[in-house]
């Protein structure tokens, strides 16, 4: 399953083993959170997801993705739902943003599939690491010969990690930090507003002309303004 066309047209082309000559391979030319609401065929023994997109080059500042939406619990649960029984459910992805980026997506996994996942530290692509739910012993039985380290996720730290959800899928939000390039511009803007205002039109109007309930409505308005083009963002080509 690929959303871009382009995507499947060089790997037809370039791809050493030629996987889409097989004919098992079946393509879907589509959005991988549409399939799993659509799909209304047999289930699978593995529904694995790549490197979805390059996870090592993007952080909290980022622009909301459709990606977002696969790794929610909601997404992971309707991936779960065409797995069949004693079938896995693996996610690759690079974690180079740190450890509390894997315990979010491990516990929202748990919280998707209610199995405790296994975390395989192969390392391939820039620190990459596959995190696979599954029945847990026969799992490990069969992951211990590849040689990688396996390891879990305290029951301690379930409760204090953010997972994500549709109503909050903001993967790379670094939980415990301040954005301070964004509130260093933000104190830049009102600064020079302050600056620019008082030049202008005097010190009075800073004084006694300021009006605090407009001031807020124009706040309000540029956080639906904001709020907006997140979501256009989304809907019209973030992928």
């Amino acid at each position: 399953v690929e959303i871009a066309p382009r995507i499947l047209a060089i790997g037809r082309r370039l791809h050493p083993e030629h996987p889409y000559a097989d004919a098992r391979v079946s393509v879907v030319n589509d959005d991988a959170r549409a399939f799993f609401q659509r799909y209304d065929g047999p289930p699978f023994d593995v529904v694995c997801f790549g490197f979805v997109d390059s996870h090592a080059m993007f952080s909290a500042l980022s622009t909301l993705r459709l990606d977002n939406f696969l790794y929610t619990e909601d997404g992971l649960r309707a991936a779960w739902r065409h797995v069949k029984p004693g079938g896995v459910l693996s996610v690759n992805m690079s974690f180079l943003a740190g450890d509390w980026l894997a315990r979010r997506l491990f516990w929202t996994m748990e919280r998707a599939t209610g199995q405790v996942p296994i975390v395989v530290q192969h390392g391939l692509h820039y620190g990459g690491t596959m995190i696979v739910s599954g029945d847990q012993a026969r799992l490990k039985q069969e992951l211990r010969p590849a040689g990688f380290p396996l390891i879990s996720y305290s029951e301690k730290t379930r409760d204090s990690t953010i997972t994500t959800s549709d109503d909050w899928p903001f993967l790379y939000v670094r939980p415990d930090t301040v954005p301070w390039a964004y509130l260093a511009v933000i104190a830049a803007v009102l600064a020079l507003a302050t600056v620019v205002t008082g030049a202008v039109f005097g010190g009075q109007t800073l004084r006694q002309d300021f009006e605090p309930v407009l001031f807020f409505l124009g706040a309000a308005f540029l956080l639906v303004e904001t709020r907006g083009i997140t979501s256009f963002s989304l809907l019209f080509g973030s992928t």
